[in-house]
């Protein structure tokens, strides 16, 4: 074949390929933006409303019986249900399914199974979308201490224990096998402060009032998404709050 005539070959695939590749992109960010719809309508439905009572549980429940909270963080987009997933189900199963339980990308943000919503400790898991913005993607490398400081209190919602506020305290990346995270039980408030002083030997940010707030500690809040834009990496981003 001609050396011009393979040239104009070789343009003509890569030109599909790129036709491809560009509606393929078009197709993911069509069906976050769908997700990202189908959240914000959520929100507006049964979301905490100053003044309007708190979160409408009835509307959620309906809806997915697995809630078992609600979560927004102040300065970032974060503003979203909390399920937990039921016996039967894979520990994982909402970082692969939807509110709604359809298989999404997206997922939802999921509640450990070993955790109560009204416990001493919180540990809550949601996905790093990248460019999306979506789940826990504001809050992904929070590690770092100027994007730490952009993050203000997170307020938590239950059936029965109403809304609580709690204070960003600390953050690190650690290795999805990190141990002391996956702590629940504490016999006493001392044990929990005990805990948190431990923990924040491996902080990489940290609030300026850590001793005062571990000190008044009763309670923690953390949550769980990747550290690294690429998905498939070990490192997990570990955003600690305490109340």
């Amino acid at each position: 074949m001609p050396r011009k005539k393979k040239g104009r070959v070789l343009n003509a695939i890569l030109l599909v390929v790129a036709a491809a590749c560009i509606a393929v992109a078009a197709a993911i960010f069509a069906m976050y933006a769908c997700q990202d719809g189908a959240y914000e309508a959520l929100s507006e439905q049964a979301a905490p409303q100053s003044g309007e009572g708190g979160v409408d549980w009835d509307a959620l429940l309906q809806q997915n019986p697995e809630t078992v909270a609600w979560l927004s963080v102040e300065g970032t987009d974060i503003d979203y249900p909390v399920v937990q997933p039921g016996e039967g189900k894979p520990s994982d199963w909402y970082l692969h399914h939807d509110f709604w339980g359809n298989p999404s990308p997206v997922g939802s943000l999921y509640l450990d199974r070993r955790a109560d919503a009204d416990g001493r400790h919180m540990l809550v898991f949601g996905h790093h979308m990248g460019l999306s913005g979506q789940m826990f993607s504001p809050i992904y490398d929070t590690y770092k201490q100027e994007k730490f400081v952009g993050i203000g209190a997170a307020h938590w919602s239950t059936p029965d224990g109403g809304t609580v506020d709690f204070e960003p305290a600390m953050a690190m990346s650690v290795d999805m096998s990190y141990a002391p995270i996956q702590t629940f039980e504490f016999g006493t408030v001392d044990e929990l402060q005990s805990w948190l002083e431990e923990l924040s030997h491996d902080a990489t940010a940290v609030s300026p009032e850590l001793d005062a707030m571990t000190g008044d500690a009763s309670r923690v809040l953390t949550l769980v998404t990747c550290s690294s834009a690429w998905s498939g990496q070990r490192a997990r981003t570990l955003l600690v709050f305490v109340a």
